[in-house]
């Protein structure tokens, strides 16, 4: 299994780095020797850090792959994306969804380059491309639902495929949200143009019309226009019996202590019986903010990790302490491994929840995220509805930033193995719920389920 999806990922990338498409161009370039030192100091930080990287791909094919993307190096320039183009799809091999290049996208902000103007959304189940927000300019008005199946003559499967070598992870549905997140990026990237013949699906009948780029700033502001911000984590109450947490992510633990005191003693002077945590747009970050959940809602002493194999060096011992002020100077260098952790005791707290529990996860349920729901079922403090969760019972993890020299390209590389509470090396999955359904259904089964009960 592990060898076709190799084979999979590597004439994909062969595919991506050989296609014909034009180049899109910016002011910003770098020298061909300067690009070729950003990919060997990529691949020298990849080595140093991770620990363990052939684990799913063989060093020989990582080799062959990184010296085929130096050999396509012929032009004299290069700009930050045409870079991004031939050396990100060297981490998809790796299938970790922690460690990648992201997509320079202030070059497109910098040059404002043309880009397509719709924002969609692919449905990770079946990888059927939407309209996400509506569109009116001009002639043209396309609703929010409507489903697309053609851009300039590419269908959808075609284009999402051309994609994918762009976006690694550990299960095709995690992949196909992250190119939820880049879609018009790579769409400059892969199939420049400044018009778009778009073909679309209205009831039974396939129709087209021609939609005009914008320039980047201009997308940039509709999307952030039509995005709703979300909170990190906030608290509604839905009925008598009620309450919703929409928890988006793992961050700023001492804010987090402050919400969830007050969230809790809310819950207890309004006696709600039912909490819904909502993790299904939670990309993980902090797992210390999961433990102190647990102290709110856990009936019993708890764990989210069973076994942490991390690789210490002196490149990741520097990044650590530059991006997050970690110091990992007592550690030597070399793996170490760190298993039997002990459960967690439950400290004393008049707000503690013993009403119902009920956890929403989705395919983009990632990292702490995963760990936080992987214990919840554990520990069988609730029922689990919607999606098998993006992140992975056993996965890689801890992450460090690091920025190529010369495009200053960032990326993540994770320099730990990390295995949830009681997890079974030999059974490796995301965490799957007790109910399972769309994500965009999962609140309306939890609330629905509420009121039958």
């Amino acid at each position: 299994m592990k060898c076709k999806f190799l084979l999979q990922v590597c004439i994909a990338l062969l595919f991506a780095l050989s296609g014909c498409t034009r180049h899109p161009d910016t002011t910003l370039r770098i020298s061909r020797k300067a690009a070729l030192a950003d990919i060997d100091s990529f691949a020298h930080a990849l080595k140093e850090i991770h620990p363990d990287l052939f684990f799913n791909c063989p060093e020989q094919a990582f080799n062959d792959s990184l010296n085929y993307i130096r050999s396509q190096l012929t032009q004299p320039t290069y700009s930050p994306v045409e870079l991004y183009k031939r050396l990100q799809p060297l981490t998809t091999l790796l299938g970790d969804g922690h460690t990648q290049l992201y997509f320079p996208k202030e070059v497109l902000e910098k040059e404002n380059v043309p880009v397509f103007p719709l924002l969609v959304e692919i449905n990770t189940n079946d990888s059927t491309l939407w309209l996400s927000h509506d569109f009116n300019n001009g002639k043209t008005t396309l609703k929010k639902g409507t489903q697309l199946i053609s851009i300039n003559g590419k269908d959808y499967r075609s284009l999402i495929a051309g994609m994918l070598p762009y976006c690694g992870g550990e299960r095709l549905f995690f992949r196909l949200s992250k190119v939820n997140r880049d879609f018009v990026h790579f769409l400059y990237m892969l199939y420049p143009a400044d018009r778009y013949s778009v073909g679309y699906r209205t009831g039974n009948l396939q129709k087209e019309c021609v939609v005009n780029a914008v320039p980047y700033r201009e997308y940039a502001q509709t999307l952030a226009e039509q995005t709703p911000h979300r909170e990190a984590y906030q608290f509604e109450i839905k009925n008598k019996q009620t309450a919703l947490m929409t928890f988006n992510a793992f961050t700023n633990l001492e804010q987090f202590k402050l919400f969830a005191d007050s969230m809790f003693r809310s819950l207890k002077e309004k006696q709600i019986e039912h909490l819904i945590i909502d993790l299904r747009m939670n990309g993980g970050g902090d797992s210390n903010i999961g433990d102190e959940l647990f102290q709110y809602i856990a009936s019993q002493p708890f764990q989210q990790f069973e076994k942490y194999v991390t690789r210490y060096s002196e490149l990741q011992k520097k990044l650590a302490k530059e991006n997050f002020r970690s110091d990992y100077s007592a550690h030597p260098n070399g793996l170490d491994t760190t298993s039997n952790f002990p459960l967690i005791p439950l400290r004393p707290n008049p707000l503690r929840f013993d009403g119902k529990v009920t956890l929403l996860i989705s395919h983009t349920t990632f990292s702490s995220a995963s760990a936080f729901a992987w214990a919840f079922q554990k520990m069988k403090r609730g029922l689990l509805i919607g999606e098998e969760s993006g992140g992975m019972s056993v996965c890689f993890g801890d992450i460090v930033i690091y920025r190529l020299p010369h495009t200053h390209i960032a990326s993540t590389l994770s320099f730990a193995r990390v295995f949830l509470y009681d997890a079974d090396e030999t059974d490796i999955h995301g965490v799957l719920p007790d109910i399972e359904t769309s994500q965009e259904e999962a609140l309306h089964y939890a609330l629905n389920r509420q009121n039958r009960s």
